[in-house]
């Protein structure tokens, strides 16, 4: 981090958190310093984000984050292991003025105007938010089926087994909980323990596991880094039409696939 951006992030660590919370953010701060401070609200402080507006005059967005109740435990623990800025993509804007902790949300629009032609609403269907329930099961299916444990054997061959007697009947297991387990274990040591950076604080989870999938571990076939097409997989994942599809750079795409990737595996139940 930057010498302003480790000012402010150590100055929220060691605040004593009030109900809500207005975190300003400069757009030009690095990745590293937002994934940090939002990690260290949702992760560390039980926090959530709910609300964004961003300031066109003095460059600067700002969070609303609030503690989490009960009610609001799954959101947090989906918000900790997704990226900032995918969070940031999905939260409600609203206008606001900044005033100490005053801010004026503007009410959603509920007279919306009906799609004009029945064949665009029927496309509109079919594309899946990615926080969607459809979304997540081909999102957890995707990771299941590039899932490769053969180089690691025989420390994974309880998932090889497990998928066959599922297959066969003889018991119901959850595979993907197995796989999401085995990839962030191998993940952890083959990247997470030679990084002082990360240990120490100055480098996110999620940088690093970008970093792992871009260099094809063998356990999860990332190859769409590599040779095949991550507008595609994502497309598929997402069932978006060519329209949305050409919306992606496949270097956009690579990083929108790697993100929901990490995001399910981190949201399993003992996954750390």
């Amino acid at each position: 981090m930057k010498r302003e951006e480790r000012k402010i992030y150590n100055s929220l660590k060691k605040t004593v958190t009030p109900d809500t919370l207005y975190v300003e953010i400069p757009t030009n701060w690095t990745h590293e310093a937002r994934q940090a401070i939002h990690e260290l609200l949702t992760v560390e402080k039980g926090m959530i984000a709910t609300v964004i507006g961003p300031d066109c005059c003095t460059f600067k967005e700002t969070i609303r984050y609030t503690h989490s109740s009960e009610a609001t435990k799954a959101i947090r623990q989906t918000q900790e292991v997704t990226d900032i800025d995918e969070v940031m993509k999905e939260l409600r804007h609203t206008d606001y003025t900044w005033n100490g902790h005053k801010i004026n949300e503007e009410e959603p629009d509920t007279n919306t105007a009906e799609p004009a032609q029945t064949e665009s609403k029927e496309e509109e269907k079919k594309m899946l938010r990615s926080n969607s329930k459809q979304a997540r099961e081909n999102i957890r299916a995707y990771i299941v089926d590039h899932f490769d444990g053969t180089n690691y054997a025989p420390d994974f061959d309880y998932i090889e087994q497990a998928q066959k007697d599922t297959a066969q009947g003889i018991r119901n297991v959850d595979i993907f909980s197995m796989v999401a387990h085995a990839i962030a274990a191998t993940f952890y040591n083959e990247k997470c323990r030679f990084y002082n950076r990360f240990k120490a604080g100055r480098l996110s989870r999620y940088e690093l596991f970008e970093d792992w999938c871009a260099g094809l571990p063998s356990i999860l076939d990332t190859c769409y880094y590599y040779n095949r097409s991550a507008v595609d997989d994502l497309g598929n994942i997402l069932q978006e039409n060519d329209a949305e599809k050409a919306k992606y750079t496949e270097q956009q795409a690579e990083k929108r696939l790697t993100q929901l990737i990490y995001r399910e595996i981190y949201s399993v139940k003992g996954v750390s």
